[in-house]
């Protein structure tokens, strides 16, 4: 008796879930999908899934005839993969690069230091203006930008832009003043002042020699960090990506 009540709860948790599926929200088609499978790649041109993003089943046209009550959208040919995983992020720093200045594929010096002058104003109440991108590589001019060159445009506050790379970064005279950097200051190990042909420090500091400016940057608070780390997270689903490994977590990072 025990055995034969078992198996009619099994079944009715059969109908039940066969009765869910049979009733999926959303079908999309006409899609070249792929996704990994043990016997290795696996195309579809339709797929299932439910109002909460979960798939249901892929396959082809034919699967549509299972699925009657799905409200069906056309993917118009385009493809669709499962969420895509970066094994090597930095995440909280893509989320600054959203918050502050994004100097990224500028195409000159001139170009960029026009962007410093209009996010600095924009940003009246800014202690410090940061931002991320630039990469003198793609400008005419391959040499370092200059400190004269933001002073020009922003003078009263410090300025602290870095190098694409994370390698390098660009300063301008308050920032420099603010970390007591002058002629004298000494490379620090592991890092060097980019200097002009009289020996002046010219703005721009690599690597270790970072840090001496960096200390003086006013830590984010726990909102603003939270900001930058939601900002970052809607930018890498926007790509498709659903996973990151994060290269570089520090505590107060991961207790936010």
């Amino acid at each position: 008796m025990t055995r034969i009540k078992h198996v009619s709860i099994a079944a009715a948790l059969l109908v039940a879930l066969s009765t869910t599926v049979a009733h999926a929200d959303t079908a999309l088609h006409n899609i070249k999908g792929y996704t990994s499978t043990n016997g290795g790649i696996l195309p579809f041109s339709v797929l299932i899934f439910d109002d909460a993003g979960r798939v249901i089943a892929t396959g082809d046209d034919p699967l549509l005839a299972a699925y009657p009550d799905a409200k069906l959208r056309d993917g118009q040919a385009r493809t669709v993969l499962p969420g895509l995983i970066d094994a090597h992020g930095h995440v909280y720093s893509l989320g600054l690069l959203k918050a502050n200045l994004d100097l990224t594929g500028t195409a000159d010096v001139e170009t960029a230091v026009a962007m410093i002058a209009a996010y600095a104003a924009a940003k009246p109440g800014a202690r410090w203006i940061l931002g991320r991108g630039w990469n003198q590589v793609l400008w005419p001019i391959q040499e370092f930008p200059k400190a004269s060159q933001i002073d020009a445009v922003v003078s009263d506050r410090p300025v602290w832009l870095n190098r694409i790379d994370g390698h390098a970064a660009w300063a301008n005279s308050a920032a420099m003043k603010l970390a007591g950097i002058d002629d004298d200051t000494a490379d620090p190990v592991g890092g060097k002042i980019i200097r002009d042909e009289n020996g002046h420090a010219s703005g721009v500091f690599v690597d270790r020699a970072m840090d001496l400016v960096e200390a003086h940057i006013p830590a984010a608070n726990k909102n603003e960090m939270q900001e930058a780390l939601q900002s970052a997270v809607l930018t890498l689903l926007s790509e498709g990506i659903t996973s990151v490994h994060d290269a570089g977590v520090d505590l107060m990072n991961a207790e936010v």
